[in-house]
């Protein structure tokens, strides 16, 4: 993510549309930069804050994340959208806090649930599909078991 890039663990969800990430925009963000990859918009060439634009997701389990949002490069899986909407988490809930595993989520459900307001921005998926980045409109997942690899795959059935 960015320019230059910096690697984040993202987790893949197929029932929200929204990218955020953990970021510079946390207070005490430096605090968490053990446990997770934090997102800095004033260190990508590439990032641009969108003015007016906020964002706020709560999940069913009751966590939540809000902040800003600003646009900027974005590769997943080899694919690189160059002005991807990134939702940089200014507040996270206590269950993000205390958790260690993820430094933000990526949405993979419809375009309509996006939380931006006022207006709502295109997801990864909806960018890869109108930019043309890959061969055909679809994802697919593979959970795996046991030993077995998951794996996502973006424009082809793999």
């Amino acid at each position: 993510m960015g320019t230059p890039g910096v690697t984040v663990n993202l987790d893949f969800d197929t029932g929200s549309s929204d990218l955020w990430i953990w970021s510079t925009e946390l207070s005490n963000a430096s605090k968490y930069s053990k446990t997770h990859n934090i997102y800095n918009p004033q260190k990508s060439s590439s990032a641009k804050q969108e003015e007016g634009l906020s964002w706020n997701i709560s999940y069913g389990d009751g966590s939540s994340a809000s902040g800003n949002v600003f646009t900027d490069s974005v590769t997943v899986a080899d694919i690189t959208i160059s002005t991807q909407s990134v939702e940089a988490a200014e507040k996270l809930s206590e269950d993000f806090l205390q958790d260690g595993s993820s430094d933000g989520l990526l949405g993979l459900a419809w375009p309509s649930i996006n939380t931006v307001t006022p207006n709502s921005v295109k997801t990864p998926v909806e960018n890869m599909i109108e930019q043309k980045l890959i061969p055909e409109p679809l994802f697919t997942v593979k959970l795996g078991h046991g030993t077995q690899p998951s794996f996502y795959s973006f424009g082809k059935y793999k």
